[in-house]
């Protein structure tokens, strides 16, 4: 079975005593109740990994309960449409709703996700428990969420993007973010640049599969600690009228080339996004 293999990456510890579980239930308007389904507190977990459709549909939910709670939780449909966004998304998905539905099935198999239903009974709906079971604040629900639903980010701007969840004033509350998720017993975030880099430092999630993470790592480029002066630009020599064999060479065949050319295209995609959620806040339609 599809959940066999996800409960596997759990390991559990027995919980603290927690009150009466029925106390935990959302309040919801009297035109809009919404009846629980009647649940014992899960044991305290560690999470040690989820599949990528699981990351993008959990992402999707903190997201959504973070920027428009008044529509949470979630739909099949809703969370579907969210999952394949095409703003503050990456990679970009084009799942339908009998695939989120087992992805969905999957984290409610985990403990990470619970069925709410309204009182009129028509659509059942999806909430995320991964920051309840997991004791997640707001700041770092924001945070996770971004690492989630788009991998890989530099410092600056995690916390830009984060920010649009849950206010993070300065870099300094960022990284204390970062180090409270990177200091518990299963760290949820890593550092990707070394510790002797300080400019660009770059931060990733910590929920990848094995072999995932041996691909985010090797596509990850490499950057050595340098002084602060190497950024300045450098007086190029003059041509010379035989060009040298390297010169000649083309681009694609230097090492790291095609590791270059990923990044430059994926910080163009990053930059029409932003676009995007610019022109979306402002009322501008682009012609495609």
């Amino acid at each position: 079975m599809l959940l066999s293999s996800a409960a596997s990456r759990l390991h559990f510890r027995p919980a603290d005593p927690i009150a009466d579980p029925n106390t935990l239930a959302t309040r919801a308007p009297q035109s809009e109740a919404i009846h629980l389904p009647e649940r014992k507190a899960p044991p305290t977990m560690t999470i040690t990994s989820l599949t990528a459709p699981q990351r993008r549909v959990i992402g999707v939910l903190i997201e959504k309960s973070l920027t428009t709670p008044q529509n949470y939780p979630l739909s099949l449909n809703s969370v579907t449409t969210g999952s394949n966004q095409k703003s503050n998304r990456y990679p970009m998905v084009e799942y339908v709703e009998e695939e989120v539905s087992v992805f969905l099935e999957e984290l409610k198999g985990l403990g990470l996700l619970t069925v709410v239903y309204p009182a009129s009974g028509r659509v059942e709906k999806f909430r995320q428990e991964l920051s309840a079971v997991l004791e997640l604040d707001g700041q770092e629900m924001a945070v996770l969420a971004e690492l989630l639903l788009r991998g890989a980010q530099a410092v600056g701007e995690l916390r830009s993007r984060a920010a649009r969840m849950k206010a993070i004033p300065t870099l300094g509350d960022l990284e204390a973010v970062l180090d409270r998720l990177a200091g518990r017993e299963h760290p949820l975030v890593r550092r990707l640049t070394p510790a002797g880099v300080k400019r660009g430092a770059r931060f990733t999630h910590n929920l990848y599969t094995p072999d995932e993470l041996e691909r985010v790592l090797a596509a990850e480029p490499t950057m050595d600690a340098a002084p602060e002066h190497s950024y300045a630009p450098t007086r190029s020599p003059a041509p010379s009228a035989t060009p040298s064999p390297s010169a000649a060479a083309p681009v694609a065949s230097s090492p790291g080339g095609g590791a270059k050319v990923e990044a430059l295209m994926k910080e163009i995609r990053d930059l029409r996004e932003r676009l995007e959620v610019v022109e979306g806040r402002l009322g501008i339609t682009s012609d495609e």
